[in-house]
């Protein structure tokens, strides 16, 4: 029995996939019967993606490119390990262009990079109710 199921709570309503965040892709990382730590690696995860969103939205506008590629690379990692595979692919292409010095296509990705941010985040805070 694990802890969680001997302090006899409830899981949140977490779906194994949805379009931007597929839990499966943690539960496998860290094992489907350790629902505790896929629920704090979720928490973590929001909480440091919230601060390198923010950082990467506000290199983008300061033009700085080098903390752009730096973000997104650290982003992209924990976002392919929660299983939010589509923010973690615009996080690489934000690193292939941050390091080509290549402000244009950074430019051209900061739309998909939010809605994917804000797709993920919400389906976060939806599941694990955390405002």
């Amino acid at each position: 029995m694990t802890t969680y199921q001997a302090l006899n709570l409830e899981l949140p309503n977490i779906p194994k996939d949805s379009p931007c965040l597929d839990i499966s892709i943690l539960a496998g990382f860290l094992g489907e019967n350790n629902p505790l730590e896929i629920i704090d690696f979720l928490t973590v995860f929001q909480i440091e993606a919230t601060k390198l969103t923010a950082e990467i939205i506000d290199a983008i506008c300061a033009e700085q490119i080098t903390v752009v590629f730096e973000a997104a690379h650290q982003l992209k990692s924990s976002s392919h390990t929660v299983g939010a595979m589509a923010l973690g692919e615009l996080c690489s292409a934000l690193e292939v262009a941050g390091r080509a010095d290549d402000l244009a296509t950074i430019n051209t990705l900061l739309p998909g990079f939010e809605q994917a941010w804000i797709a993920v985040n919400s389906h976060i805070k939806r599941h694990l109710s955390v405002d």
